[in-house]
């Protein structure tokens, strides 16, 4: 068995829509040249609740993967309530499945156990009595151990190879930034999959592919989205292939990467002629001529010193132009300026009247004066200060 899994496609007509349809084309391809028993999908089909256009292109997609295998999805947390079951009535090759509440389907000789994105509210609604505020988050983790557990009894008793299709935010998990993601309301920690009793975890919610390896020596396989939702998503993307045995369980893993559009982060400083330097961008990195030429969507980035942000902003114009002109197809400018602080002389502080304050600048900065003249023009100011107070 050699199944295909991807996860996290974001049909948005608003965004990237004519990428998105050529890569989940690439993607019936794989399925074709694979030649796969069964794909499966990790949820967020949609970006959000879908229009007429997102869902007729989401059928033909789906009717041409089932073309080659059956294919097994389960709800994301983008996906709107009841927007993916139609597509389980399209007349295909072999059957589609999307799953909205958990369960087990054995399809092409292998149970999968499919949980939809998991929220706190619909497992807390399992209880027969109120939770207070504290105790909510506690009960529902382990009201999600217990389904796990009910799908892992229900996995064992399927003689062939076992399968849990997840939608969800395990623990520890990190983001394209390589930060890992704490503080959400609901996740999922490697030992609570174990009680699934899975050879393989499939799972879909974070966009940069990850794994990991359960003490069962199960592996749990995010894929990453196949294509870039957001600027930050530099990584490549792709789906993922994985050879599954009766008795061996899974034997191979490997992901097939997609032609998706390249994306850059490109930084840079603006140096000024007064900080001792030729004005211009000094420290550039990030850039790739040839995947600019080949169309990337580029972000520039740069720092400068507050007192030079006009002409930083005019020559980040000039070089905005330079990689659209290059090739690029999006260049996104952003600014992150440096504030300047100077500390103030000494005696300037300290001088209690403008005269004085006037005549400490004068010596700090080096004014050469005539003793009359510097008195004079002391005393006019004396003068002026006496009359407006």
């Amino acid at each position: 068995m050699r199944l295909l899994h991807v996860a996290d496609v974001h049909f948005d007509r608003t965004s990237r829509w004519e990428e998105t349809l050529r890569l989940t084309q690439e993607i019936v391809e794989i399925a074709e040249r694979e030649a796969v028993g069964l794909i499966t999908i990790g949820g967020d089909i949609f970006e959000r609740q879908s229009t007429p256009e997102e869902r007729n292109a989401v059928a033909a997609w789906l009717e041409d993967l089932a073309t080659f295998a059956p294919v097994v999805g389960v709800y994301g947390n983008h996906d709107s309530p009841l927007d993916l079951d139609i597509f389980q009535r399209i007349e295909a090759k072999h059957r589609i499945i999307f799953a909205a509440r958990p369960a087990v389907h054995v399809v092409a000789g292998t149970a999968v156990a499919c949980l939809p994105w998991p929220q706190k509210a619909q497992l807390l609604a399992a209880l027969d009595r109120p939770a207070g505020v504290e105790e909510t988050g506690a009960i529902a983790s382990e009201l999600l151990r217990d389904v796990l557990r009910g799908l892992g009894e229900r996995l064992a008793a399927h003689d062939g190879p076992r399968v849990l299709l997840a939608h969800a935010m395990v623990d520890g998990s990190r983001t394209s930034a390589g930060q890992p993601l704490v503080g959400l309301e609901l996740s999922i920690s490697l030992s609570d999959l174990e009680l699934a009793g899975a050879d393989v975890v499939l799972l879909g919610h974070i966009h940069c592919g990850q794994e990991w390896t359960l003490s069962n020596g199960a592996p749990v396989i995010y894929p990453g989205s196949p294509r870039r939702t957001a600027f930050g998503e530099l990584e490549a993307k792709g789906a993922v292939i994985v050879q599954l045995e009766k008795l061996a369980g899974v034997t191979s893993i490997e992901t097939v990467e997609l032609s998706t559009t390249p994306m850059l982060l490109i930084e840079s400083t603006w140096a000024s002629a007064g900080e001792g330097l030729e004005p211009g961008w000094f420290g550039v990195s990030g850039g790739d001529e040839a995947a600019v030429r080949a169309g990337a969507e580029c972000r520039f980035r740069y720092t400068v010193a507050a007192d030079y942000r006009a002409t930083a902003a005019l020559a980040a114009g000039a070089f905005r132009a330079e990689l659209l002109a290059a090739g690029a197809s999006v260049v996104k400018v952003e600014e992150q300026v440096v504030p300047v602080v100077r500390q103030r002389d000494a005696a300037i502080a300290a001088a209690r009247s403008l005269s004085a304050k006037t005549d400490a600048y004068w010596t700090a900065t080096g004014r050469e004066l005539e003793p009359p003249a510097r008195a004079r023009m002391l005393a006019a100011i004396d003068e002026l200060e006496r009359q407006v107070r």
